[in-house]
């Protein structure tokens, strides 16, 4: 018997497939200053989620979303081997339902990572299996975002009064990255001052300085510091053509003052009377100076009625023999007080070049 047969033929699936990312996406950004990710995969995970789509021609399987139907589905790690494939154990990632990959791990910039999903699907028209693999890559890039800001904690115009019991002054800088801190290891200070007709590093030559070249915080002592322009220059290593600075004026600054004068022994004389004494005196809002001398050149004078005054000496006292006032008593002895502010202290210099003795500068203080 001949015999001869009929089978029936199907169209091949006309299918999609895509993996949907979810919370975030392939790449990611390293901040090199902070060394932070956008986005932090370990706050927020990134879901890689397939999706399968199917169109039979004949309509045998019911168009659309088929990911469901997915069978054997495996993630992997570098290469299509075993030995990489992603399990339970594995850290940084979580196997969900319906092959979904759930990715809590940060990647490196230098340090890329192809991931593979293999997946299959049944056509039950056919009762074949298709079989496919898709590659995603992770990676990141590295960034450098710079938001700086410079704050000192003085001024402008810094006032640095003589009268204060401690001899230096600390000025604080604040060099920030948006809303952090630069770290000190990533920031480079340069404390100047004006010299001549432009700004030079601070340096142990000068007098006022103490400490904190190349810091945060630049430590001065007062008693050196008459009108010192300074300026603080900042920049951040991962970009040194930006340069932030703040400019302070430091002036020595005395204040509301006023003097005084007093007869304090032989204000009113008789003939046996041998000394007058007479007291200088100056006051500031806070009260009377102690050691007046030591920020105030005071010059005492002395007349009689009708004559000029004569300088009789300086400091905030002087005895002068009563003889020296006369004995006529219709002449009055007048006494008088002149006070000048001091400078700070100067070095005390020759032909340009100041001089020292055992390698100590000598200095002295002017009145101004």
């Amino acid at each position: 018997m001949k015999t001869t047969s009929s089978r029936i033929i199907y169209d091949p699936l006309s299918y999609s497939f895509n993996i949907l990312e979810v919370g975030g996406g392939l790449s990611q950004k390293k901040d090199t200053i902070t060394g932070a990710y956008y986005p932090d995969r370990s706050i927020t995970p990134l879901l890689l989620r397939p999706i399968l789509s199917i169109d039979d021609p004949h309509n045998i399987i019911a168009p659309g979303d088929h990911t469901s139907d997915i069978i054997d589905s495996r993630w992997y790690i570098g290469s299509v081997n075993e030995a990489n494939r992603i399990t339970a154990t594995t850290a940084g990632y979580s196997i969900l339902d319906n092959g979904e990959l759930l990715v809590s791990s940060n990647i490196a910039p230098d340090a890329p990572k192809s991931l593979y999903f293999s997946w299959a699907y049944i056509d039950t028209r056919r009762q074949e299996i298709i079989r496919k693999t898709e590659l995603v890559t992770l990676s990141s890039v590295a960034v450098t975002e710079l938001n700086l800001s410079l704050e000192v904690d003085t001024p402008p115009v810094l006032n640095i009064s003589p009268f204060k019991s401690m001899t230096t002054r600390v000025i604080n800088a604040s060099f920030r990255n948006g809303d952090q801190a630069v770290p000190d290891n990533q920031a480079v200070y340069k404390w100047m001052v004006l010299d001549g007709a432009g700004f030079r590093l601070i340096n142990a030559d000068d007098l006022f300085y103490v400490d904190g070249q190349g810091t945060k915080a630049l430590t001065i002592d007062r008693r050196y510091v008459d009108k010192e322009s300074l300026r603080l220059e900042v920049s951040h290593v991962a970009n040194p053509d930006n340069v932030l600075s703040k400019n302070i004026r430091a002036v020595r600054f005395y204040g509301q003052w006023s003097e005084d004068i007093a007869i304090t022994r032989g204000r009113f004389r008789r003939p046996d009377t041998t000394e007058i004494e007479v007291s200088a005196s100056v006051s500031s809002s806070a009260g009377l100076i102690v050691n007046p001398t030591a920020y105030f050149d005071i010059e005492l004078f002395f007349k009689m009625s009708g004559f000029e005054f004569n300088s009789i000496g300086y400091g905030d006292k002087v005895i002068m023999p009563a003889s020296s006032a006369g004995s006529d008593s219709t002449k009055e002895a007048v006494f008088g007080v002149q006070v000048r502010q001091l400078s700070a202290l100067r070095p005390l210099t020759l032909n340009g070049k100041a001089l020292s003795i055992n390698n100590k500068v000598l200095v002295l203080q002017v009145p101004v």
